[in-house]
């Protein structure tokens, strides 16, 4: 297991970063972890993978925010490598036509969880003890996570609770009743979680702008994005997850205390 080695999001001389290999779909891809915890794997890599003949075919359908350039350390030194960011990797997964796509979005959600939550992520499968000591250590390490997992849930339940009312029948609440929980305009809230790189602004069909999750922020379970519909018009529509609804609530106290 190789660790990563943060480097900043832009670019410096003095950035370092390790890159670590994994294979998706029977291609090879490496991937990297900037400063700020945002994972990103290597254009042409990723590209290759995903049916394009060259990573420019790839990056030109994405904005500047979901790709960049990342100094990284190789077994040839130093190098400069053209990187595809964590919501640019969602972007050319949910365009693609390939028939393995779905194989190739499990896996890469697999990596990109593992290296967002710890830092690095273990390829290998955990070892099978070989005598009594390591049995007995990995029973203890097992109870620690038990113990970790019960800790955490004493603390979630009753945040859970507390949105029970506002949940439709998919355990999902709308933007508004956030909106209004916190006593604000649902737009002045959406605004704000694009300040905060939470939310962007896209065009909708009507050539106004509408504010919707990040791709990332969707993929960690936060938000979903659902199409609805209303006599003939269809449209998308926020909704944030429990887990979701609680980052908002958190991180809107935390700027108000600021």
């Amino acid at each position: 297991m190789t660790q990563f080695q943060h480097n900043a999001p832009e670019p410096s001389s003095d950035s370092q970063g390790a890159l670590q290999l994994f294979n998706v779909s029977g291609a090879d891809i490496r991937f990297g972890l900037t400063g700020d915890g945002t994972p990103y794997a290597v254009a042409a890599d990723f590209a290759k993978t995903m049916g394009y003949g060259q990573a420019s075919d790839a990056t030109r359908l994405l904005d500047d925010d979901e790709k960049g350039q990342q100094i990284v350390l190789t077994p040839g030194g130093r190098q400069m490598m053209n990187v595809i960011y964590e919501d640019g990797l969602w972007e050319l997964i949910f365009r693609s036509t390939l028939p393995g796509a779905k194989a190739i979005k499990s896996r890469v959600k697999s990596i990109l969880k593992e290296i967002r939550e710890t830092g690095h992520y273990d390829a290998t499968a955990a070892p099978v003890p070989q005598d009594y000591e390591e049995a007995l250590v990995h029973l203890l390490d097992k109870v620690r996570e038990n113990k970790a997992l019960e800790a955490a849930n004493k603390v979630l339940a009753p945040k859970a609770g507390k949105w029970d009312q506002f949940m439709n029948s998919e355990g999902l609440i709308g933007m508004t009743a956030i909106a209004d929980m916190l006593d604000t305009p649902v737009r002045d809230m959406t605004n704000w979680l694009v300040d905060e790189g939470v939310f962007r602004k896209q065009p909708s069909r009507f050539g106004s702008n509408k504010n919707m999750p990040r791709r990332m922020y969707q993929a960690s379970g936060h938000f979903e994005v659902k199409l609805e519909t209303n006599g003939k018009v269809s449209y998308e529509v926020a909704y944030a997850t429990v887990q979701g609804a609680d980052f908002v609530f958190d991180r809107w106290q935390a700027h108000a205390a600021a």
